[in-house]
């Protein structure tokens, strides 16, 4: 098989990565686009290493190029997507504090129709929302704070709050 390693015994330090790229447009230099690594975790047994798995990729633009970390498989076999040191069997982190979907569901390729699944960025309060032609619109939430559940309602002021101008609350039917 392949082993990388580093002769370097220390904690925290990376084995060599695994990088995949390509010559810059000019054909001057390489170019990294995406990488793993593993990095050596602190272990009280000074012949056994534990280490995480890392993914990295790189930006397209001068502003975004190089790699940064954007996977973890950890020790504990935790997997953190933005997230660098999960703490649940999987934990995702917003890049962007402004995003609301964190988490997409959709049928494959007809994307134009799904699930979206997020924090609300000012609140904290989960957020679920349909995709419908492309159109994300919120369905329902749960406030943060109290519990409360908002169908069609952003702040809501009970234990569900159902909230239409448009159309019957509530059908009951047999």
């Amino acid at each position: 098989g392949l082993a990388l390693f580093n002769p370097n015994t220390a904690n925290n330090t990376y084995s060599p990565a695994l990088t995949f790229g390509g010559l810059s447009t000019s054909g001057d230099y390489m170019t990294g686009a995406a990488a793993i690594a593993t990095k050596l975790i602190a272990s009280s047994d000074t012949n056994v290493r534990g280490g995480d798995l890392k993914f990295y990729t790189s930006g397209i633009t001068s502003a975004t190029i190089g790699l940064t970390e954007k996977m973890v498989i950890n020790t504990q076999g935790n997997v953190g997507i933005g997230a660098n040191s999960p703490g649940a069997k999987l934990e995702i982190a917003a890049a962007n504090a402004n995003q609301l979907g964190m988490l997409r569901v959709t049928p494959g390729a007809a994307a134009a129709f799904g699930l979206d699944i997020g924090l609300d960025p000012t609140t904290g309060d989960p957020v679920f929302s349909r995709i419908v032609s492309n159109v994300v619109s919120e369905s329902f939430r749960i406030q943060r704070s109290t519990g409360n559940v908002g169908i069609g309602a952003t702040s809501p002021d009970s234990k569900l709050h159902i909230e239409d101008a448009t159309t019957a609350l509530i059908t009951l039917q047999t």
